[in-house]
């Protein structure tokens, strides 16, 4: 298994239990792929770089996690699939990040 971070923006409009749900599909996905989260940081509201589907703010969410690297694939996917979210990152940490 490999760790990544992971950076998920979600709709500054979602209600916080909203939020909340997402978050616990994500972990039950990654568990799903025995997977493991190390830890979930809210960094809360914050302005966006530039409007994203005419938003001008977002909800950071940063994630560590410990996958396979075909599971980043499906993860990946099933964001780019969910409409509370606006953006996401998934990146390699450095320990196993390739020369």
């Amino acid at each position: 298994m490999r760790s990544y971070e992971n950076i998920v923006i979600f709709a500054p409009t979602l209600e916080e239990d909203i939020i909340e749900k997402e978050l616990k599909k994500i972990e039950a996905m990654v568990q799903e792929h025995k997977g493991e989260v190390g830890s979930i940081d809210r960094w809360g509201k914050k302005k966006l770089a530039y409007p994203i589907k005419k938003s001008e703010t977002g909800y950071y969410v940063l994630l560590n996690l410990e996958l396979e690297p075909e599971t980043v694939k499906m993860l990946d996917t099933e964001y780019k699939l969910n409409q509370n979210i606006l953006r996401h990152s998934i990146i390699t940490k450095e320990e196993y990040a390739r020369v």
